[in-house]
């Protein structure tokens, strides 16, 4: 049951991006003062940062990115194995995995979700963002409740 719904997630971030692309470019949706869908494609990392970097660089630091994920997952796996708990981590993962699918089948991340408050925009993100975030929410709250 978990892995159909880790799979639900993905095919509705994948299909958000697709929708943007080919419909957001034209004009964005705005849905109040605080909440407008907009297309927008993210060629750096993590809220747009290290687009400026050069591509030798950026690159380099993807693929060490690209490293830590894989530890992380080799760990998540270990926890797997010993039947704890690996939600939050396949939260994670399916966010990686949909940014992934971005950056490969479009050239960079596309993001559309831009939320306002009190006139400041915030940074503009996706779904795969919003997996990854509640997934390291949920991985402190269970780090801070794991007896000492």
């Amino acid at each position: 049951m978990i892995v159909l719904i880790g799979a639900i997630l993905l095919a509705l971030d994948m299909l958000t991006k697709y929708l943007s692309y080919y419909y957001l470019q034209v004009a964005p949706l705005i849905f109040t003062r605080f909440l407008k869908v907009r297309y927008s494609l993210n060629k750096g990392f993590a809220f747009s940062s290290l687009e400026n970097l050069g591509s030798n660089n950026q690159s380099l630091f993807i693929a060490l990115v690209s490293l830590v994920i894989i530890i992380f997952l080799f760990h998540s796996f270990y926890r797997f194995k010993q039947k704890q708990d690996v939600k939050p981590e396949g939260l994670i993962l399916i966010g990686a995995i949909g940014n992934l699918w971005s950056r490969l089948f479009f050239n960079g991340v596309i993001d559309f979700i831009e939320i306002s408050f009190f006139g400041i925009n915030s940074s503009i993100f996706n779904l795969a963002d919003i997996y990854i975030v509640l997934g390291l929410i949920f991985i402190m709250i269970r780090i801070n409740n794991e007896p000492a």
